[in-house]
């Protein structure tokens, strides 16, 4: 039976017998229901079965051109493609025949699979088992991806034979890496297992590690505090790597390492927390960066119940391979953001390294010159530098084109630099090289990646005359049955813009009210829009997107912000937030698609918190909400968050109006959703994913104990981006199951989830009427007095 059919929840009403017949007749034409061309929309299996574009993600047309190799004939990308029936995703990385030739026929010409992995362990959408993907010479693709078990190593995979070598067997997960042009030394850095407990003691001082880290990091490593090692592995010792330099902290995500093309030298980063005061005096970036990443140094300088965590200023260190031998390179800080780091560009002979945006010693120069980022020649054998360049704030990409050029990108737009007779470098015009150069893509064609609100994104080469040769066709599946997302813009009670995206099913005309999900993670009108926020790939928990078709129910992408009149604050951008979903249901009402008795929303992290405010402190008429492993700014979220990120407490007490103590301990206890549950008469879905204790234990408990409409789902192995094909099946076939059971008045008769059964079913929708009941009650009660103040 298809997991479209429902049986009407208003049946309750029917004489005994006729329920019955009418079940009867339900069961009895359940094979032809399944097969019925009139069900709109795409399945929730669908959806989780989707190819996606791994590399590039769908709209990094950049980073697609990154993937051309050197001698441009060919590209790589990367696909992934869940199989609910075996539990797991499969990568697939596949070559594309650029040869100006063959692209000069125009015939579509299937790309060409040269790896296929299926990890055992694929868990974290935001972190992916085939990444960090690029080119070595132009037939080998190195890569870090996990591969039969659950552990980060990098390979490299030959194009031409298929062979799949594996250059790393680290104990633990590597994070990022570096390889010799030759591919014999082999670069990286891996995770320290670092337990609270350490060995021989029997207590821990907590200090200002987290929560979090102290209750479960003795066994999940993910949940210590972050300390790193660096590994030199050489071809034919790869199994015994030797540690480069000292066990580290580091509050970077993913730290610039390099490594020179002869293997000699290794420029890695160093973490100068305790210099961040001083660095943030002389330098603007660092100021800037600071401001935005690195809270902990502004808002507890003692280290007294916070520590970096997600940024510290860096300066690099040339290791020399051989020995282990350390040599300062500049003592100055780098010149980027957590997001933006510094390009190390080696230059082939392995004698100097240009870097593309760093800082440089304020000692010995003026001073407007010093506090700017630069770009700079270093050579690590007698530590000598010299300027190239300033930098127009900071870099934001650089590429070498060929031995005596390299192009870098700042704030002010791409320069090409050419090496001088003299030995130095000159700032000329980006057009005295070819486009395959700059670019590189072939030689009179651009690679681009098409798609539209409507269109599954694929690749295709645009060469001269307007030609068009399309190189992938990775969903053929989709259709106008897939229903039709358009943009929608609506405008608030303030004279706010809000520019979202309305999903309605095919041959759809305004009629008969429906339904409507509200998805609140973002909307771009330039991307395919399949399930959660179109503007990342990754960001799909809980977001059912055009699943929700099929249960008769409209989608609203809801934008991250309005696109003017943006608040500058957290508390204000909540207000907006409240106030773009109330007009966007008004204007949809008074339009007569929606029912105003209605309406759903769901929340995936921040906005979870969103969700929470909205519909404890409000009226919006919201019959049903999902949050999903959201924020919440209460004070239980306090104190399982402390010393886990750096300023999450200063954030949630300045969304409160305070601390919730002493003068402002009032605006605390007023702007606190937890305190305010009896508030609360939506029906709420809580989803919680992985082993940690997290947001909305309290929400829940105060609602259950209030008999409210509340359930929470825990998926004890998920990750903050769920993955695994059947942990994204209970996520998003739960939350079509639940708007559609308040929302659309229907029920799910068919098992098909891991683990479900008729009865497991049944009693989910026992419970659900239950709910409904102990819901008309609540919704009879007078308005609370908070809701009635407002936000």
């Amino acid at each position: 039976m298809s997991s479209a059919h429902v049986a009407g929840r208003r049946s309750a009403a029917v004489p005994n017998l006729v329920r019955f017949v009418v079940f009867l007749l339900t069961a009895m034409s359940i094979a032809a229901e399944a097969a019925a061309p009139g069900i709109p929309g795409p399945s929730v299996t669908d959806v989780v079965e989707f190819t996606r574009l791994v590399a590039p993600m769908s709209s990094d047309e950049a980073q697609l051109r990154r993937q051309v190799s050197p001698d441009g004939s060919q590209a790589f990308i990367v696909t992934r493609k869940a199989n609910t029936r075996t539990d797991r995703n499969r990568y697939e990385i596949m070559l594309l025949d650029l040869r100006p030739q063959r692209l000069e026929q125009g015939q579509y010409a299937p790309p060409v699979v040269v790896a296929t992995l299926e990890p055992e362990v694929d868990d974290f959408a935001g972190y992916s088992s085939v990444g960090d993907l690029r080119w070595a010479g132009n037939r080998t693709i190195l890569f870090r991806g996990r591969l039969r078990d659950a552990l980060y190593q990098v390979f490299a995979v030959d194009t031409v034979t298929r062979a799949l070598t594996q250059l790393t067997f680290s104990a633990t997960d590597v994070v990022n890496y570096e390889v010799t042009e030759n591919l014999q030394v082999v670069l990286y850095r891996a995770r320290v297992h670092n337990p609270p407990l350490k060995d021989g003691r029997r207590s821990v001082v907590v200090g200002n590690q987290s929560f979090r880290s102290v209750t479960h990091g003795q066994d999940i490593v993910a949940a210590q505090v972050k300390k790193f090692q660096y590994y030199v592995a050489e071809k034919g010792s790869a199994r015994h790597p030797r540690a480069l330099g000292e066990v580290v902290d580091d509050y970077t995500p993913f730290p610039i390492m390099s490594l020179s093309p002869d293997g000699q030298w290794a420029l890695l980063p160093h973490s100068e927390p305790l210099r961040q005061a001083a660095w943030t005096r002389d330098y603007p970036l660092v100021a800037r960066v600071s401001k935005k990443y690195g809270f902990s140094q502004s808002i507890d300088p003692l280290g007294y119940f916070s520590r970096p965590e997600s940024y510290a200023p860096m300066r690099l260190l040339a290791y020399r391979v051989a020995d282990g031998s350390t040599q300062a390179v500049l003592d100055a800080p780098e010149g980027g953001t957590p997001k933006d780091l510094p390009r190390l560009l080696w230059q082939s002979d392995s004698q100097s390294v240009v870097f593309a945006g760093t800082h440089i010693p304020i000692e010995g120069e003026g001073q407007q010159r010093a506090t700017a980022a630069h770009i700079v020649e270093y050579w690590p054998s007698t530590g000598r530098w010299e300027v190239i360049s300033a930098v127009q704030d900071r870099v934001l990409d650089a590429w070498r084109v060929s031995q005596d050029a390299f192009v870098a990108v700042d704030e002010a737009g791409k320069r090409l630099f050419q090496r001088t007779a003299g030995g130095g470098w000159q700032a000329v015009e980006a057009t005295s090289l070819s486009p395959e150069s700059v670019g590189g893509e072939p030689s009179g064609w651009s690679l681009r990646i098409r798609q539209s609100l409507n269109t599954p994104p694929d690749i295709v080469a645009e060469g001269p005359a307007g030609r068009t040769v399309p190189l992938t066709r990775l969903n053929p599946q989709v259709s106008a049955a897939w229903g039709t997302m358009s943009t929608y813009d609506w405008t608030d009670v303030r004279g706010r813009a809000w520019k979202g995206g309305l999903l309605v099913p095919q041959g759809y005309q305004r009629g008969a009210r429906r339904g409507l999900v509200i998805q609140t993670y973002g909307f771009t009108p330039h991307n395919f829009y399949l399930d959660g926020s179109n503007f990342s790939e990754v960001l799909t928990s809980a977001f059912a997107g055009r699943a929700f078709l099929q249960a008769d129910l409209l989608v609203l992408a809801f934008p991250t912000g309005p696109s003017t009149g943006a608040a500058p604050d957290s508390r204000g951008r909540l207000v907006a937030f409240t106030e773009g979903v109330r007009a966007a249901i008004d204007k949809l009402v008074g339009e007569g698609v929606v029912d105003r008795d209605r309406v759903g929303i769901i929340g995936w992290s921040a906005t979870g918190e969103r969700v929470l405010n909205q519909i404890t402190f409000t009226d919006t008429p919201i019959r049903a909400a999902t949050i999903a492993d959201g924020d919440a700014n209460t004070q239980y979220s306090v104190a399982v968050h402390y010393g886990l990120n750096d300023g999450i407490t200063d954030r949630k007490s300045s969304f409160n109006g305070g601390f919730a103590a002493g003068d402002t301990l009032a605006n605390w206890v007023r702007n606190d959703p937890s305190l305010h549950t009896n508030c609360i008469t939506t029906a709420l879905r809580i989803e919680k994913y992985g082993p940690m204790v997290a947001n909305n234990w309290d929400v829940y408990a105060w609602m259950r104990r209030q008999y409210k409409a509340v359930e929470k789902v825990v998926i004890p192995h998920g990750t903050h981006a769920l993955m695994t094909p059947s942990e994204r099946m209970v996520s998003l076939q739960g939350n079509v199951d639940w708007f559609r059971f308040w929302l659309a008045d229907g029920e799910r008769q068919e098992p098909f989830l891991m683990g479900e059964s008729d009865e497991t079913l049944r009693e989910q929708y026992r419970q659900w009427r239950e709910m409904a009941e102990l819901k008309a009650i609540d919704d009879a009660k007078p308005m609370c007095a908070r809701k009635a103040e407002g936000l």
